[in-house]
């Protein structure tokens, strides 16, 4: 009966998941069913309408083609998760009905993920200004390129040859073009300049886990995004380079307390620095060129300051848009519930239109608009703060040059 029940399941499971709240399972079940308590969440409900209003707009819960779309909202520095949205109805049977949690991870009510595609190209991005390689360095990004065998910057590991390929555009770029136009290429080159291993760990620091639990590996192809992890977990990673390299923990509930008003519980400070915030803001700065004129996410434009990036897996299985403002950050994924390689975007009547390949900038992307769009009305057009103090400007860092060509500059 709830408004927004996904997120409702998400808080219960997130006390039946924290041994806080007591020793056992069964003790936690009992707090929960004694009563007398009031618990208080990070729920926003002006975002948690609006994204629950773009999912089931845009594909509608007994849609022909049986896609689905989930949204995480969190806001960034804090690790609040403002909403939980999905285009399904809370039920046990019927079309349109699941008590899956398709924003989360298994542990929290979700599956085992969806691949996330470009959308990782983030922590590329990240560990390579880490690593000092300036966002004007350029690399020669043909359609197809071959990488020799070799450690990738991994002690102690060893990996075959790797030849990716482009699906957007080809030729030579800087990181803030490259990030525009999604090019594989450059970001797989990048990758073994920064570190595959560096890379990686980059995603770690930024709360990245598979969404069945497990650790995410270094493999050449992990730029492209083939682990599989849930959208909350993107969009708190997303939320980090938004903080300015704070990471947070994600957490629905806020406090607890008695009738009395006793606080028996307050979410502790488990927010930790895991990159500079010259970094940081130079990573919000690099994506910033996404949703300029000529980026995949040109088209998805606020009006107002926003970075993001556009995901789409190999033969579109699934397909995602992560960005943010500085009020929030927000993922959405659009996929197929019954596995996104058997059933991929592809060839497929979507709420009355035909799609040949789905792709992040026109299933999820109009809902993280849509959705942003209706949060942030009447909401102040905040800008980046990322000039001032770390001497990043403008012209060097987010500019909207994406199809203007640029010197080398290595390092």
């Amino acid at each position: 009966t709830s408004f927004a029940p996904f997120y409702c399941d998400y808080v219960l499971r997130e006390v039946a998941n924290n041994k806080v709240f007591g020793d056992t399972p069964q003790d936690r079940a009992a707090l929960l069913k004694r009563g007398g308590i009031v618990i208080k969440t990070n729920l926003d409900v002006h975002a948690q309408k609006a994204a629950t209003t773009a999912a089931m707009n845009r594909i509608p819960p007994k849609d022909g083609s049986k896609k689905a779309a989930a949204v995480a909202m969190v806001k960034p520095g804090t690790g609040g998760v403002m909403a939980l949205a999905q285009n399904r109805k809370w039920g046990t049977k019927g079309q349109g009905n699941t008590t899956y949690n398709y924003a989360v991870n298994a542990a929290d009510g979700g599956t085992i993920g969806m691949q996330a595609g470009s959308t990782f190209k983030i922590f590329t991005i990240a560990a390579a200004l880490e690593d000092g390689i300036s966002p004007n360095h350029t690399i020669y990004s043909p359609s197809k390129k071959y990488f020799p065998s070799g450690s990738w910057g991994c002690k102690g590991h060893y990996y075959d040859s790797y030849s990716p390929a482009n699906s957007t555009g080809s030729g030579t770029f800087n990181m803030k073009q490259a990030a525009a136009k999604s090019v594989n290429t450059y970001f797989v080159a990048l990758e073994r300049e920064a570190g595959l291993c560096n890379t990686v760990k980059m995603a770690k620091r930024m709360g990245v886990t598979r969404a069945n639990g497990d650790a995410i590996e270094p493999y050449p192809s992990f730029t492209l995004g083939a682990e599989e992890v849930s959208p909350l977990t993107m969009a708190n990673a997303y939320a980090t380079a938004d903080a300015h390299g704070i990471y947070c923990k994600p957490h629905a509930i806020d406090n607890i307390t008695d009738l009395s008003g006793r606080k028996l519980y307050e979410v502790p400070d488990d927010c930790e620095r895991v990159m500079s915030r010259k970094v940081a803001d130079a990573t919000t700065a690099v994506l910033t060129n996404v949703m300029r004129s000529g980026g995949t996410g040109s088209s998805l434009s606020l009006g107002r300051d926003a970075a993001g990036k556009t995901g789409t897996t190999d033969n579109n299985s699934a397909v995602w848009f992560v960005g943010y403002t500085p009020q929030v950050a927000t993922a959405v994924w659009v996929g197929d519930p019954r596995g996104g390689f058997k059933h991929p975007v592809r060839n497929i009547v979507i709420n009355g239109q035909y799609y040949d390949k789905g792709h992040g900038s026109t299933l999820p992307g109009p809902i993280w608009e849509q959705t942003m769009r209706a949060y942030l009305d009447n909401k102040p057009a905040k800008r980046f703060d990322l000039d001032a103090k770390f001497g990043l400007s403008s012209a060097r860092y987010g500019g909207g040059d994406s199809g203007s060509s640029s010197s080398s500059s290595n390092r």
